[in-house]
């Protein structure tokens, strides 16, 4: 049922406060709770540029941009020399206001974030705490797969993106990583079902194609990996993988020239990568 907080708008105090009206259809019950928390410093001190203020921030952490102007003007009218209102009122999006962030949402971005800066023990325990709330969210296990993965226990990935799957059946990052986490274990004719679902769902995804190609290789199929890493290439043209191991199926081919000219654009992407000259050394005798 949508969930409509008119804020005190049928009520006089709060048509004399100017408070605005507040939708928080599809939010969690923690940060209603929380926004509905502010509204009554609001309503506790109208004539309180902090309450105020702080309601603006609670807003625009959950990009209620047009509510949050309104009070962030309130809080310059009460307090000009606050010259923090007037700029946040302007588009200035402060460190506090990220802060203020609750829920599943704020959780999964602030482990990801870690994730990506390689940052695992701090983001073991978020993501731990990130489980334990949602544990039937999909993006709590994509959490705690990619971290398995990254930490190379990739048994335990695979448990957590298993479980994924039974929660988001058509969900790509769950078959990519799935299928990353069997190659990881060097179940590569497994891989090959899970990663072609994958490419399914994506067409344009560089790096499953490239997983693919990987995995129908090492089963001995290497023909058939040829168009998977051309299309890793197509749909992701600044990864290097690609080039190299598409340039040795070549090469054992006979088609040396191909071979050449992709080892080349590799080392044009990284003149230092070793695994290109060396191929390229070869390629060349």
């Amino acid at each position: 049922m949508k969930r409509l907080l008119l804020v005190l708008l049928i009520l006089t105090g709060c048509q004399k406060a100017g408070l605005p009206a507040i939708d928080t259809t599809g939010f969690e019950s923690v940060i209603v709770k929380q926004i509905e928390a502010a509204v009554a410093d609001v309503r506790a001190q109208p004539r309180s540029a902090a309450a105020w203020g702080k309601l603006g921030m609670v807003l625009q952490a959950y990009e209620l941009q047009t509510p949050a102007r309104i009070c962030y003007q309130h809080a310059a009218a009460l307090d000009p020399k606050d010259r923090r209102w007037t700029r946040l009122r302007e588009g200035e999006v402060l460190p506090e206001v990220e802060n203020l962030r609750v829920g599943l949402k704020a959780g999964a971005d602030k482990a990801q974030q870690l994730l990506s800066e390689r940052k695992y023990a701090a983001a073991a325990p978020l993501i731990d705490r990130v489980l334990k709330t949602y544990p039937e969210a999909p993006d709590s296990w994509l959490l705690v797969g990619r971290l398995r993965l990254e930490q190379n226990d990739c048994a335990a990935a695979e448990v957590a993106l298993r479980r994924l799957l039974q929660l988001a059946p058509d969900s790509v990052n769950a078959h990519w990583l799935l299928g990353s986490a069997l190659i990881c274990q060097e179940r590569y004719r497994e891989a090959v079902p899970v990663l072609q679902r994958a490419v399914e769902l994506k067409p344009d995804f560089g790096e499953a194609h490239f997983n693919l190609g990987f995995a129908l290789a090492r089963s001995g199929n290497g023909q058939a990996a040829i168009p998977c890493f051309r299309n890793a290439i197509r749909y992701n043209p600044d990864m290097i993988d690609p080039y190299i191991t598409l340039a040795d199926l070549l090469a054992q081919t006979g088609e040396t020239q191909q071979a050449s000219n992709l080892l080349a654009h590799a080392l044009q992407l990284n003149p230092a990568d070793e695994r290109a000259k060396t191929l390229l050394q070869r390629v060349l005798r």
